[in-house]
């Protein structure tokens, strides 16, 4: 019952199905409205761009995505540590790098830091790094998590957020962007 208005508060639904004796089938539903930018920021300063995304929840993912997609940057995306690392050493394998790189957390910095310290020692990478996280007031002294990371923004992500964030990131890379990234190998 508390579920059920919690739901319906959120604007959502909630059902219940007795299919059979396996017991009952819950369905959530959320209805997701995509933001529309307000700010003065235009897809055009995001052509021809493109970004690495690590994020482990596939709905944070797909939101990220589809900002991305409104802005006219192209995405590639992983939830794997390992991945992440490849898709990076194959593009410079390739003379074709990204952009910036998203690193998304699930409340474990000590998995985001390490994960950034493996980007910057083991891929030799300097790409900018924007750091997206639910924890709210991060700051530069932390245990050296920022060191290597240009930007920071906090999880829900808007897309006038994500639009400034990539600004000061691609301001960190310079003004051009990469050369295309081609992930699929022929």
């Amino acid at each position: 019952r508390i579920a059920s208005q919690l739901t319906r508060l959120m604007g959502g639904s909630f059902d219940i199905q007795y299919p059979n004796s396996n017991g009952p089938t819950i369905s959530l539903n959320f209805h997701w409205k995509p933001d529309e930018l307000t700010s003065s920021l235009r897809p055009a300063q995001f052509t021809n761009r493109q970004v690495l995304i690590y994020e482990t929840d596939d709905t944070n993912r797909h939101i990220l995505e589809d900002y991305c997609a409104q802005l006219g940057i192209k995405t590639h995306s992983t939830d794997g540590a390992d991945s992440l690392i490849a898709h990076i050493l194959w593009g410079k394998n390739k003379n074709a790098n990204f952009d910036a790189i998203f690193i998304c957390d699930r409340l474990n910095r000590s998995l985001a830091h390490e994960l950034i310290h493996r980007i910057r020692n083991e891929a030799q990478c300097q790409i900018p790094v924007l750091y997206v996280t639910y924890i709210n007031g991060i700051s530069q002294p932390e245990t050296g998590l920022l060191r290597d990371v240009q930007a920071t923004i906090t999880k829900p992500v808007s897309l006038d957020q994500l639009a400034s964030a990539l600004q000061v990131l691609f301001l960190v890379k310079g003004a051009q962007p990469a050369e295309t990234v081609r992930t699929s190998r022929r």
